[in-house]
């Protein structure tokens, strides 16, 4: 990423009277992430809004920023909401992946995540380099701010940079017990997956992954509402997927997790440590909070692929999709 533009972006950010977040889909998702770490390291409030919803539902003027991600650059409903928000006097941002896309054009300050290719319809590396982007945004702008201190930014940043090596680690580690769950959960009808705080857009993207390529109905929530109506679909032997990562929230999920352990579900949990409560558990490295997002991605991404194929599935092509979605 360009240290020019991130730092031109933070600077627009931080002048800004509201800052709002339009995307669709993975970069909804990426977006969300964004906004926790903004608020937890920066202080900083932004909304975020599903592209196709943005007239709708937001109200921007002269002093607004308008932050479009999206992976194509292409998006018709983003590219829509970029020209709405332009109309109302709004400054616009954006973040892809695509040199001289259409949104490039539309935007007065352009951000690049140099993902490089992505082939398969189903986005994975471009979602991790999104919210890659978007923490080291957060860091920026907080060291700013002054909510942290340049030694903690440079201390952050060096914990971003060693990621990779995370990554890589937590796809040689899951594989295994993750193709055991993959054989398991083949032949069910339903995945529920539940998180708390910055585990909730964890837990919305593995869905979406589930949903995209292994055709399986899979809802994400957040914890907290499973009682308000999910909790009646909870019978013996339903797959509930618990998104755990560091943090004060964990704690909380765990009481979730017993909840629906009480109706029955079969729990996996994707934590940084054993616990009871949990039929599975998926172990992963301990990572900063505001970092998990980028390992505990991983193991969902396998779990989608792996049951895809042994369903007998193209992962990379799946029907009725399209990687660039030019069409409102």
């Amino acid at each position: 990423m360009s240290r020019r533009d991130l730092e031109r972006l933070a600077k627009a950010m931080l002048e800004a009277e509201s800052i709002c977040m339009v995307a669709c889909g993975t970069s909804y998702h990426a977006a969300m992430v964004g906004r926790y770490v903004l608020a937890k390291l920066a202080a900083l409030q932004t909304d975020v809004v599903i592209a196709s919803e943005f007239q709708e539902s937001c109200r921007v003027s002269e002093g607004s920023l308008v932050l479009a991600i999206t992976q194509s650059g292409e998006t018709a409903d983003t590219l829509k909401a970029v020209r709405a928000a332009k109309l109302s006097g709004a400054r616009v941002a954006c973040l892809t992946n695509v040199v001289g896309s259409s949104i490039t054009r539309e935007s007065e300050i352009v951000c690049l995540t140099h993902a490089g290719p992505e082939v398969s319809v189903v986005a994975t590396k471009t979602f991790a380099a999104q919210v890659a982007f978007l923490l080291a945004l957060s860091i920026e702008l907080a060291r700013m701010a002054g909510e942290i201190s340049a030694g903690e930014a440079g201390r952050l940043m060096r914990e971003l940079l060693r990621m990779p090596g995370s990554i890589a680690d937590v796809l040689e580690s899951t594989a295994a017990p993750v193709r055991r769950l993959a054989r398991e959960l083949r032949d069910v009808q339903d995945i529920y997956l539940i998180g708390r705080g910055i585990g909730y857009p964890i837990a919305l993207e593995g869905a979406l992954k589930l949903k995209e390529i292994t055709y399986i109905h899979s809802e994400a929530m957040p914890a907290g509402e499973l009682k308000h109506g999910t909790l009646a679909l909870i019978e013996e032997g339903t797959p509930v997927i618990a998104v755990a990562p560091p943090g004060e929230m964990r704690r909380r999920i765990m009481s979730n997790v017993e909840e629906v352990r009480a109706r029955g579900a079969k729990v996996i949990l994707l934590s940084d440590e054993r616990t009871r409560g949990a039929e599975k558990v998926i172990l992963l490295p301990e990572v900063g909070e505001i970092f998990s997002p980028l390992v505990y991605i991983v193991p969902l991404q396998l779990l989608a692929y792996h049951i895809t194929v042994a369903r007998g599935q193209d992962p990379d092509r799946p029907r009725s999709l399209a990687k660039s979605v030019t069409v409102e």
